[in-house]
């Protein structure tokens, strides 16, 4: 990124366990932040989206500064990805919501640039692995289900649901589901905007047979930084 100013980014990944009837209200301005539902379902609007809109289980949406989240009669569990200007504290208003914070790291970018948000999810087979890979750009990674090893560099960690780790851009990462169930990660990115559309992912080897697992993308938005 040399000759262009760098300004300091909050990456971050929360779970919000929204109860019936319950709502949150996020008004931190800058913020682009992307939406995951793992469970029930729940009403998004505010800010970019305007009047609230559905987001079912296993859907994922962009939502850029102010946002509102609502739910009905079932409730929902959410994945949320933050990218905020490091300076700016969030600002949230809630009733009959539980945030946990997964993981949060600072991040350098080039100021007023474009980039893509992407979020993607790759399923492993039983013993399967994603193997040794880059991407172009910072990523938050978070397993949803089974258990995985995860390598960055020579460090090896285990993973259970929950479990979330930050791959910096350019970094080398292989993901190994347990031998014993299907594993699903899910993997949001902050790229260059001449990806979309595009894989992001190299592979240090050629795999064997079929390859590398595909990834299912389910937001590929610019964003401004």
């Amino acid at each position: 990124e040399e000759g262009r100013n760098l300004a300091a980014y909050r990456f971050s990944l929360h779970e919000d366990r929204i109860a019936p009837g319950g709502w949150v209200e996020i008004a931190t301005p800058a913020a682009n932040r992307i939406l995951y539902c793992v469970e029930g379902s729940l009403g998004v609007g505010g800010g970019s989206l305007g009047d609230l809109v559905p987001l079912e289980r296993d859907e994922a949406r962009l939502a850029i500064g102010l946002t509102r989240l609502e739910t009905g009669h079932t409730g929902a569990l959410v994945l949320r990805w933050e990218l905020t200007p490091a300076e700016q504290q969030e600002e949230l208003e809630e009733a009959g919501v539980t945030s946990g914070l997964l993981m949060e790291r600072t991040i350098e970018l080039p100021e007023e640039e474009e980039r893509l948000m992407r979020l993607d999810a790759v399923a492993l087979t039983p013993g399967a692995s994603d193997p040794s890979h880059i991407i172009p750009g910072p990523s938050l990674r978070v397993l949803a289900n089974g258990a995985v090893s995860v390598a960055l560099g020579d460090q090896t960690t285990p993973h259970r649901p929950g479990g979330a780790w930050f791959v910096k851009e350019g970094e080398e990462a292989s993901v190994s589901a347990d031998d014993t169930a299907p594993a699903l990660t899910f993997r949001a990115a902050i790229l260059p905007t001449s990806l979309k559309g595009e894989s992001a992912i190299f592979y240090a080897e050629k795999g064997e047979g079929d390859g590398p697992p595909r990834a299912r993308v389910y937001v590929d938005r610019e964003i401004l930084l």
